[in-house]
């Protein structure tokens, strides 16, 4: 587009912070996306842990429970995952049942996404989840700078990365934590506008609230973004 001269600088000095989230957004879905086409369904994804959170939002939407014995035991893991599967616990519950030794968070948000789309419904999801994150970064930056060409650059250093973009489609907590952790920022970078009302605040104790139900890692975490709030 640029050697054609179909896209140019002076054309892109015109476009609005609006226009460029937009494109940002849909440029983060398109590579996510791609890599995502070529990747899910074979050995490598799902794999690791990514069945047990599915089975756990399985169990939530399907049994309204934690108890994934019978999930397992009827094997519902089987819509995405090929192979067999022992559920992670570390012992019985005090009634006897096996809970998942992973934490819920995620598994809570993806339970009516899985209802309604499967894993394929789920990744899409978590893709969306993860251009969100990139674009309110790239707003944070912009409004902290006033420099659209250093946030970009830095949008271009971490969404188009390794460890970003393969965390987009997998069905890890990360990436919903890094769009908490962006809310909690974002509500922080604007406390100078005058009467804005507590909403925002509430929004962004609930996003830091929310780390440690995506992971317990996320605890210590959790702490340090509510000193910078």
């Amino acid at each position: 587009l640029w050697q054609s001269r179909l896209l140019t600088a002076r054309a892109i000095e015109r476009w609005s912070i609006t226009t460029i989230t937009v494109v940002l957004f849909a440029a983060t879905m398109a590579a996510a996306g791609l890599a995502a086409y070529k990747l899910t369904g074979t050995s490598l994804f799902p794999s690791g842990d990514e069945p047990h959170y599915l089975v756990i939002a399985q169990s939530l939407w399907r049994d309204g429970d934690l108890k994934i014995e019978n999930n397992h035991a009827r094997g519902d893991y089987r819509e995405y995952y090929p192979e067999d599967l022992e559920p992670h616990y570390l012992t019985r519950g005090a009634d006897s049942e096996i809970y998942s030794i992973h934490p819920i968070g995620i598994s809570v948000i993806l339970a009516p996404v899985y209802a309604l789309g499967g894993y394929k419904g789920s990744v899409w999801f978590l893709i969306a989840l993860g251009a969100l994150a990139a674009v309110m970064a790239w707003r944070w930056t912009l409004s902290s700078l006033n420099a659209p060409g250093a946030a970009t650059f830095g949008w271009a250093a971490i969404a188009l990365s390794a460890p970003f973009m393969f965390n987009t489609f997998t069905i890890y907590p990360e990436i919903a934590a890094a769009v908490a952790v962006m809310i909690a920022f974002l509500v922080t970078g604007r406390s100078h506008i005058p009467h804005s009302g507590i909403a925002r605040w509430i929004a962004a104790g609930l996003a830091i609230a929310s780390l440690p139900w995506l992971s317990t890692k996320y605890a210590p975490m959790s702490g340090a973004l509510l000193v910078v709030v």
